[in-house]
């Protein structure tokens, strides 16, 4: 991934992909007029006949490789985002490689030599009945030029491919996937849903939130990819021409573009899409982690107040285990006051006094989120991020009875060094009303909190973010709630959960394919 380039024009970007292999003519292949004939556009804003910009239109798109459904597949795809709005639409990416070497070695023996039969109109048996409806209404707003580069006959490949360079052996398949060679429509279902759900643990994906100018190349042979819908984004008059391009024999180019959104709610619709896609619908949920708690964080980010994100039960670590660093772009640690409800806490109007008596044990929590953006990130970027919740772990539970939480000092270390110090204050005054805002703000959106769940109310002093080797033992201890320590070493390891510049899961970053 490029990032923070001078924008390059069309014909640079096609010299460019050409470096790499024949490149499909996407606007040309399409019927649709492009610069050069090298770049297929998609945007939200429709063009100036009132059609929708590129074939496939802004809605969603269900696992995909690209032009899997023609005789000749792609290499590698690029894609470029010209305009995005904060918390904008992601691209979401499945390792296929690991997914392969990761099949139970009979699966993986039954799907060998295997050849699955590829046609574009099969992905619609996998998308929800609400996208199947939008697929129908926007075809009406295809441009009557726009053709799919399909000749009506399913492409035949092999369900396990071999990268030509590298020889590493990909699971082929997707959903245009309408049957495999040998057997019957509902056998080859049965096997290609496995397949996918073997393929799509979260270990093995990786989510992109674009940022303008991003320019991403990846490996058409051992991935698989999908978009969220940015249909629904609010549209003011941007140019159309800043869509988005895409195309691959050898080579695609895609550059996405949708209108600008002032407000943090689209974020919070992309954190709730990038959690289904990462964890599955029914993944659960551990409880919440609060941000931006207190003045100067809100200061430091420009935020205008505090910011949630759910934590999943696969987040939480045992306090002294191990965790990889490996598994980072840029870790992070903070220490924090949790919360642990002893009933359901249901906002608005949720006192301190209220949120105290729902709580049924305190603990020091020792958290180490992950900055995947290489550089500062906007608020809405952090909110769509699910804040970076990565990894956490919690001290013993201690009754708050009789314990002002409010004040009591907090200090995070590594290896005996000072990082940071505060009071529970740092958490919107105290974590009793940190409490209250996040009830009041789920019920908003028409949730509440379980008993049961644990809720992270805010970093106690400045986070901390590692520069250079984040390694060493990291300790978090709260006056009155004892402490809990966890060991960052080196490496990688293979089921940690893993996200990219965008959210993910697993070895995928750091796997080269």
């Amino acid at each position: 991934m490029f990032r923070g380039h001078p924008r390059p024009t069309d014909a640079e970007l096609g010299r460019f992909a050409a470096e790499f292999g024949e490149v499909v003519r996407g606007g040309e292949i399409y019927g649709l007029p492009s610069a050069g004939g090298d770049v297929l556009r998609v945007s939200n804003l429709p063009d100036p006949e009132g059609y929708d910009v590129g074939y496939a239109g802004s809605g969603p798109l269900p696992w995909h490789t690209d032009y899997s459904y023609m005789p000749r597949a792609a290499k590698e795809t690029f894609l470029e985002a010209e305009r995005v709005p904060p918390g904008g639409p992601r691209t979401h990416w499945c390792h296929m490689y690991r997914a392969y070497e990761t099949l139970p070695a009979p699966l993986r023996e039954r799907v060998r030599g295997r050849v699955g039969l590829h046609d574009p109109m099969a992905s619609a048996r996998h998308l929800p009945p609400a996208d199947r409806e939008s697929r129908r209404a926007r075809a009406a707003r295809t441009h009557p030029r726009a053709r799919l580069p399909y000749s009506g006959t399913p492409a035949a490949h092999p369900a396990v491919r071999e990268h030509p360079e590298t020889g590493r052996s990909a699971l082929y398949v997707d959903t245009f996937v309408s049957s495999f060679e040998g057997l019957e429509i509902s056998e080859s279902r049965t096997l290609l849903d496995e397949l996918l759900a073997l393929a799509l643990r979260p270990e093995g994906l990786y989510s992109h939130e674009w940022r303008p100018g991003d320019l991403v190349m990846f490996d058409t042979v051992g991935t698989m990819h999908s978009r969220d819908d940015h249909a629904a984004l609010d549209a003011p008059a941007l140019d159309p021409a800043a869509g988005v391009r895409a195309g691959a024999l050898g080579a695609a180019l895609l550059l996405l573009a949708c209108a600008e959104h002032p407000t943090p709610e689209p974020a919070y619709r992309a954190q709730d899409r990038s959690d289904g896609e990462r964890f599955g619908r029914g993944a659960e949920v551990a409880g919440f982690k609060l941000a931006f708690t207190s003045p100067s964080a809100q200061r430091a980010w420009g935020a205008e107040g505090p910011a949630f994100a759910p934590l999943f039960k696969l987040m939480r670590v045992a306090a002294g285990a191990s965790v990889a660093a490996g598994n980072y772009s840029r870790l992070m640690a903070e220490v924090e006051i949790a919360l642990r409800l002893e009933r359901d806490l249901a906002g608005p109007g949720v006192s301190p006094r209220e949120a105290a008596e729902a709580v049924a044990a305190a603990h020091v929590a020792l958290e180490l989120p992950d900055n995947r953006f290489g550089q500062r990130p906007s608020v809405p970027e952090l909110i769509a991020d699910g804040l970076g919740a990565r990894r956490f772990a919690l001290g013993p539970p201690v009754d708050p009875a009789g314990l002002a939480l409010r004040g009591i000092e907090c200090r995070l270390s590594l290896d005996g060094r000072e990082l940071a110090r505060g009071s529970g204050r740092d958490a919107l005054g105290g974590p009793y009303r940190a409490l209250g805002w996040l009830a009041a703000e789920l019920a908003n959106r028409g949730r509440s909190l379980s008993a049961g769940q644990i809720v992270l109310t805010g970093s106690i002093g400045r986070p901390y973010v590692a520069q250079g080797d984040p390694a060493g033992l990291y300790r978090a201890e709260c006056a009155g709630l004892g402490s809990v320590e966890l060991s960052v070493g080196s490496g990688r390891q293979p089921a940690a959960l893993r996200s990219g510049a965008g959210r993910g899961g697993g070895d995928f970053a750091g796997d080269a394919g």
